[in-house]
């Protein structure tokens, strides 16, 4: 219980007021729609027609909420070699996005074609998930969509034609005893936890798996069905011996329309719904080789239907699920599709509660719907670095030297930053804070994390106790993420090209690039420079003084800034066992979108890099000066789009993609050309930029417009739709 005066004000207004009445609705229902297809989905195209099954049904439809409940089978089939064992449920998994199934979509709304399947971008709805989602929302409700990011630095690349995690760009790696550099830049040889979290969002596996009673209950024991009554669908363990199917998976996904296209945000409550919904599910089917080392290469991808491989294969490395299932040289082949696949194309209705693809609608029973009766038309923490500063402003000296105070600066910080700020800005600032039970204490001349206090580790394959009190033997995860947050190496850590261009190999200065910095590394000789991190930092300066929170707007700003930066050098002795101690300081001042291994269309070219962007709508351009398109420039043109609070305060904040992942893996570049249109004048666009990589790059280039429809909330009908 608090004790101050604020929570004794609350508590006294609190006993003051009344609670208010509270009733909209009276009731809430849901209805669905089952697909025409009649058991056929061998052409991978679903149809649902609810123009006339929804009509008179009580209440007002809410298409925002509704969702389509599709069948999805993936296989896996072993060759002509023994497995080791039947693949487990962790073998495989869906990418990121449960909507990726779906290749292309077409919605009529009252006989008029609102969304066509040529409008349809898939891409673009992974964009519109990364800007619009929240880390909070992802926590939650993550696991239904399969919507778990992939990791930024756990993407690798295998330039032969094989490796333990596949070939080409993978992003496949479930588990992972090392922690070092990888290629590409700025990889390491860590877990992908997006990966991890969507394998354990799998369907829980049928048969023999729980085969125990209710403590409680006592008598006989559980029956081997209760994965098939879950209505999540099921994995079915398979066999090992040649040419069988080695494992099943049977998903119940629950794909939501807002995130096929933004057009169901508007259409929140409607009576009679005449809706027409038609989509096209990517189908199809790859083959992978096997070498004697269990290394994995993609043969070919066969699409039946659609674009894209929505599915991801796991690693076969060391304490990885595929490790233990594949035997040397045991090639084996994926299928997918909605309700059966080229594999297994029999309908199963064991372990799905329905085999049809389901539009499901609810209907909110209004208590007093007199609002939308009148009107029923609806249109719709680098700054360390900084030891003191000053400031003038207009001729006035507003902070001097001696005011300011550098530790002030981390309080600060560590009171006034949320963790949610700290998780998508964090590598920007290097603000990871380190773990308070790693840190160690050392009373001797020398320790292998260092001699005194210290928080250096990165790994530790130990779980004790330690000194001081409250300590323990846990790698210091805030070290790990700084660690990680480093600039990605230059030099000959990442020699390959794009799949889908070919040609020469990509030159080895990339990372030079990236307008980041890079780390180059030394030499091993005596007396050589081991290695150099060059750091391209922003800071801001509010984190350097609070004063910068009031200069809000300001004409004709008239600003001097004095800073001293910290400068200096340690030296380490180190002793035979490799323990080290502190001397002195000194201070001085493949078509990728095809690959069960590849995280896309998550993830775009890792790697990939545009300078000197703009875009020019007729004559003007967006941006008054091309520039380095950097992480910033992103979350500024994703805040002018309507993003929910557009990253203005630091404690609510919108978004996937944070500065380590978006310039490793996701490099987006977003212009908001919005005041440079008018509607109904047609105007040229150029687009600008220098590719800042030496390697080629494909470029997909999506404009988004606006759309108007005005519709009757009462019948449904749609009064007016026009296209921007």
């Amino acid at each position: 219980m608090s004790e101050t005066q604020l929570s004794d004000q609350y508590l006294y207004q609190s006993s003051l007021k009344s609670d208010p009445e509270i009733k909209v609705s009276s009731g809430k229902c849901v209805q669905f729609v089952i697909d025409l297809n009649q058991g056929s989905y061998q052409n991978g195209v679903i149809t649902i027609d609810a123009t006339a099954q929804l009509n008179g049904s009580e209440g007002f439809a809410s298409l925002r909420d509704a969702y389509i409940m599709l069948p999805y089978k993936v296989s896996m089939k072993n060759g002509s070699t023994v497995l080791t064992t039947a693949a487990n449920r962790f073998c495989a998994t869906l990418k990121c996005g449960n909507w990726n199934v779906i290749d292309s979509m077409s919605l009529v709304l009252n006989g008029k074609t609102i969304v066509s399947m040529a409008d349809y971008k898939l891409f673009w709805n992974n964009i519109r998930a990364q800007t619009g989602y929240s880390p909070q929302y992802v926590e939650k409700h993550g696991a239904e969509t399969f919507l778990y990011p992939d990791a930024a630095q756990s993407v690798s690349y295998s330039s032969g034609t094989n490796s333990l995690t596949g070939d080409g760009y993978t992003n496949t790696a479930a588990f992972s005893s090392l922690f070092s550099t990888s290629a590409p830049p700025g990889g390491a040889t860590v877990a992908n936890d997006g990966l991890v979290k969507r394998l354990l969002s799998n369907p829980p596996t049928a048969g023999a798996d729980f085969t125990s009673s209710w403590p409680s209950i006592g008598g006989t024991v559980a029956s081997t069905t209760i994965a098939n009554q879950t209505a999540r669908g099921a994995f079915v363990a398979g066999a090992a011996t040649a040419n069988a199917i080695m494992g099943t998976w049977n998903y119940m996904l629950k794909i939501k329309p807002v995130d096929l296209h933004p057009i169901f945000m508007e259409l929140d409550l409607m009576a009679n719904p005449q809706i027409h919904l038609r989509f096209r599910v990517n189908q199809g089917s790859s083959v992978v080789v096997v070498d004697s080392t269990k290394g994995m290469s993609l043969t070919s991808t066969t699409l039946a239907s659609g674009n894209v491989c929505p599915v991801m294969v796991a690693a076969s490395s060391t304490g990885n699920p595929m490790a233990g299932v594949l035997a040397a040289s045991a090639g084996f082949s994926i299928a997918w599709s909605a309700v059966v696949n080229s594999l297994e194309p029999t309908i199963d209705g064991t372990y799905m509660p329905f085999t049809t693809a389901r539009l499901y609608v609810p209907f909110v029973h209004l208590e007093n719907p007199q609002a939308i009766i009148l009107k029923p038309v609806k249109k719709c923490g680098n700054w360390n670095v900084i030891d003191s500063m000053s400031l003038v402003l207009n001729g006035k000296t507003i902070v001097s030297m001696a005011d300011y105070k550098l530790f002030w600066n981390n309080i600060r910080a560590q009171t006034g930053y949320s963790p949610q700020y700290v998780e998508k800005h964090g590598a920007e600032t290097f603000l990871y804070p380190d773990a308070a039970q790693s840190v160690s204490y050392s009373s001797g001349t020398n320790s292998l994390t260092g001699d005194g206090y210290t928080n250096t580790a990165a790994f530790s394959s130990l779980f004790s106790t330690s000194a001081p009190p409250g300590g323990a033997t846990v790698a210091n995860d805030g070290l790990v993420k700084r660690l990680l947050s480093n600039p990605p190496t230059a030099g000959a850590d990442f020699t390959s090209s794009w799949p889908s261009i070919g040609g020469t190999v990509a030159s080895t200065t990339i990372a030079n690039q990236t307008a980041r910095g890079a780390f180059v590394a030394g030499a091993a000789t005596a007396n050589a420079i081991m290695g150099t991190w060059n750091y391209m930092l922003k800071i801001k300066p509010v984190d350097l003084h609070p004063i910068f929170m009031e200069l809000d707007l300001m004409a004709n700003p008239q600003i001097h800034l004095r800073f001293r930066v910290n400068q200096g050098s340690s030296v380490v002795v180190v002793d035979s066992t490799k323990g080290m101690s502190l001397t002195s300081t000194t201070l001085a001042s493949g078509n990728e979108f095809q690959s069960p291994f590849d995280s896309a269309p998550w993830t775009l070219q890792p790697g990939s890099s545009i300078r000197n962007f703009n875009v020019r709508i007729g004559s003007t351009q967006c941006f008054d000066i091309s520039h380095d398109y950097d992480f910033h420039h992103f979350a500024n043109e994703i805040a002018k789009i309507g993003a929910i609070n557009g990253d203005l305060t630091p404690e609510l904040v919108n978004g996937l993609l944070d500065y380590q992942t978006w310039s490793l893996t996701n490099r987006v570049l977003i212009a908001d050309v919005s005041r440079l249109t008018e509607k109904d004048v047609p105007q040229a666009i150029q687009i600008q930029g220098v590719n800042a990589g030496s390697q080629g790059v494909n470029i997909l280039v999506l404009v988004d417009s606006e759309q108007e429809l005005s519709y009757d909330r009462l019948t449904g009908e749609v009064l007016d739709f026009t296209t921007a």
